[in-house]
């Protein structure tokens, strides 16, 4: 389940004006791309990717999904920076935290190969927050981002 992301065709031309002529590329598995921001849920939340889990018996609650990779990049041309970050939950509770910072400009979609970036496997996930905060001096404000090709497998 997708929570606080929007699906969007970047080439749609009601689009026009509105998104950059160069983020055409975030739909790397053409033609649809998610976008996030924390404006798309409370603010005090970020967009989040999880099982749902409404149609399926009490004992299928305790399943996993192990993050393998996934194509991320901040939307428009930042003019300072932005540092998209992943937080992954672990069903014992354990926190995973990795992020990238994106300087100034325009960026192609980055493909994070999740364990050899942050050097461990993020398995046993209940949910993954994916966040891009644009930095500029000591001010952090949310930023939008895409993500497209995610892949992820099922744990029992």
């Amino acid at each position: 389940m997708f929570d606080g992301f929007a699906v969007f065709k970047p080439s749609d031309p009601a689009l026009d004006g509105l998104l950059s002529e160069h983020d055409l590329n975030c739909a790397t598995s053409s033609p649809n791309a998610v976008y996030g921001t924390r404006y798309n849920r409370n603010q005090f939340e970020t967009p989040r990717i999880m099982l749902d889990y409404s149609n399926v018996t009490a004992m299928e609650t305790n399943r996993t999904f192990t993050l393998h990779h996934l194509k991320i990049k901040p939307l428009d041309m930042p003019f300072a920076y932005t540092k998209l970050t992943l937080k992954g939950r672990q069903v014992d509770g354990h926190q995973l935290e990795w992020n990238v910072d994106f300087p100034a400009g325009f960026h192609d979609m980055f493909k994070v190969d999740i364990t050899g970036f942050s050097g461990q496997k993020w398995n046993n996930l209940q949910y993954l927050d994916i966040m891009a905060d644009f930095v500029n001096g000591g001010q952090f404000l949310d930023w939008e981002f895409c993500l497209d090709d995610l892949e992820v497998s099922l744990n029992n």
